[in-house]
């Protein structure tokens, strides 16, 4: 139905404002986009921004069903205000007011940039049941919370904009990745744990478990590191990390006779990238230390939502964007 070369609008479910500005660049590089939306859970900091031009991080934090959108600093959002502005110190100056007041104004031109092309809505968890549920009813379609958080953001917008233009809603996830949340909103069963819920939701849904969920009850679980609030402390530019042991995953060479790694006392200044690496990942260079403190500072940044992290990860994880 969509003619070659016609503007569309889609509707992105985000938190870190990554997929979306990924369709910010799609468009300067000549897809036919006429409107990006911007989705948000009840964490609508990315909301209030493009609607007010103030960003302001300093509010209350939920833990919602869309867990991937559950973020108050959007990290690639300062990308796309370089991208809009073209000024390194102008950008430079909403991250420092960022960091030292926990809010920030962009200018009313840059504002007026930003609402040409993007638009914006928000689902808090309620919404959220229902746009699945009523979309199972009517369409027999399964969608997940986070593409859910869409559905209802692009109904929203039609509504308000009385437009008749073709829109797509980006599917980000699989339901399977969140089976109570989903057979709540379909008036499943939500009894046992997610493997059964898994299970169930299969049953009513009549299409398969991916490959990647199915079978990862039998799987080993490969770490179980556990971080402690006191091995995490203040650092100067960044966080400090205390641990027993780290990897620094550095990449594959570029040829042969060019290394990538050609000085090895400057590891200790290159962020933490990992503090296990996969026995698959073979053809990256590694350097392990022992009771050592790493900064992670510029270019990189950390974001810690909980300081006791515990990490159980099996492989085909049910783990998304982040």
């Amino acid at each position: 139905e969509i003619r070659l070369g016609e503007p569309v609008n889609f509707i992105v479910p985000t938190g870190n404002f990554g997929d979306i500005l990924a369709g910010e660049y799609a468009r300067r590089m000549g897809l036919p986009v006429a409107k990006l939306v911007c989705a948000s859970n009840a964490n609508n900091v990315l909301t209030d921004f493009i609607n007010t031009g103030v960003y302001d991080r300093r509010r209350e934090f939920f833990k919602t069903a869309s867990p991937s959108m559950d973020i108050l600093v959007s990290s690639n959002l300062e990308r796309l205000l370089f991208t809009l502005s073209g000024s390194a110190p102008e950008t430079d100056s909403y991250m420092k007011d960022l960091r030292e007041k926990g809010q920030y104004t962009v200018s009313r031109e840059l504002l007026g940039k930003l609402q040409s092309e993007f638009s914006c809505g928000f689902c808090d968890d309620v919404r959220t049941r229902a746009a699945i549920g009523s979309v199972w009813a009517e369409h027999h379609y399964l969608m997940d919370t986070h593409t859910a958080v869409a559905m209802k953001a692009a109904q929203d917008y039609k509504c308000a904009r009385k437009t008749d233009r073709k829109t797509v809603v980006l599917s980000t996830a699989s339901p399977y990745k969140f089976p109570a949340a989903v057979l709540k909103a379909i008036g499943g069963d939500t009894e046992g744990d997610e493997f059964m819920q898994m299970e169930r939701l299969a049953e009513i849904a009549g299409v398969p478990i991916p490959r990647g969920l199915r079978g990862l009850k039998e799987r080993p679980v490969l770490h179980r590191d556990v971080i402690d609030p006191e091995e995490i402390t203040p650092g100067g530019s960044g966080t400090r990390f205390r641990m027993l042991s780290a990897v620094v995953v550095l990449p594959a060479p570029v040829s042969p006779t060019r290394p990538s790694v050609r000085s090895l006392p400057m590891l200790k200044e290159m962020p933490l990238m990992a503090r296990t690496m996969p026995s698959s990942v073979s053809k990256r260079t590694t350097r392990s230390f022992t009771s050592n403190t790493f900064s992670i500072s510029s270019p990189f940044s950390a974001s810690i939502s909980d300081p006791s992290h515990h990490a159980d990860h099996r492989p085909g994880g049910s783990g998304q964007e982040p």
